[in-house]
């Protein structure tokens, strides 16, 4: 007898994307965090996020597949992801991506809510 499967929910997907992000990717978030951190904010550009999680995973084999760091899985850095991981400890998180027309770099701003 199979067990029937089920649609997994909005909530179940989110988690388990959650889930999936590996340690080092929070180790390097934090360590960007807690270098940048000023007068409770702390301005994380997102390339440089990406460059510095890229530079991990060039040193562990079983994401060998990850030649560049536009290559990353985007749930590991999605604003949505960093946003629900990062509020549930204390933080006010917020995503800058400039508009079309502007120049400059995205950006993820933590604040210190506590």
């Amino acid at each position: 007898m199979t067990v029937p499967s089920t649609p997994i929910t909005p909530e179940q997907a989110q988690a388990l994307q959650c889930e999936s992000i590996p340690a080092f990717v929070f180790e390097e978030l934090n360590a960007m965090i807690a270098a940048r951190l000023s007068y409770g904010v702390a301005r994380v550009p997102l390339v440089a996020l990406m460059e510095a999680v890229f530079a991990r995973t060039r040193a562990l084999p079983e994401h060998a597949g990850i030649r560049r760091w536009q290559d990353l899985p985007a749930h590991w850095l999605s604003p949505a992801n960093v946003l629900r991981t990062y509020e549930r400890t204390g933080w006010s998180v917020q995503f800058d991506r400039p508009a079309y027309f502007e120049s400059g770099e995205s950006t993820f701003i933590f604040r210190s809510v506590r």
